[in-house]
């Protein structure tokens, strides 16, 4: 009868063991993903910063009404950003559908303006275009 006990606990103890070292290997996964998890939001927090940074820094054009256009297109672009960072296509379509608009009037607005003002547009708006391909 002892080693009928005996034998019974030796089996308990394994099984416990075994149970023990399934439930680690579960936790140890678990913390993983976890992690993995928190870098991919440290990640996309900070593409979201850098492309609102180079948004907002908006360069100041010595023409008040392209400093406005400036201003419009930074809202634009931050919806269209906002868009793709929840993944609403419906609103990126249509917001890529009135980019060709923006380009439009952009242009219009660099054949108005002076070298100087010119040259502060390309290298903002390349800024953007930076920021949004890092994401």
């Amino acid at each position: 009868m002892k080693k009928f006990f005996l034998a019974i606990a030796a089996v308990g103890i394994v099984s416990l063991a075994s149970c023990k070292s399934d439930e680690k290997k579960v936790e140890d996964a678990t913390n993983d993903v976890i992690e993995q998890a928190a870098e991919t939001a440290d990640q996309v927090a900070q593409a979201t910063t850098d492309v609102a940074t180079a948004a907002t820094d908006i360069p100041t054009f010595s023409n008040p009404d392209l400093q406005k256009f400036a201003n419009e297109y930074q809202g634009y672009y931050n919806q269209l950003m906002e868009a793709a960072k929840v993944g609403d296509q419906t609103k990126i379509n249509e917001l890529q559908a009135q980019g060709l608009e923006w380009s439009k009037k952009a242009s219009e607005w660099m054949q108005k303006s002076t070298t100087e003002d010119s040259q502060k547009w390309v290298e903002w708006t390349k800024k953007l275009q930076d920021a949004a391909n890092n994401n």
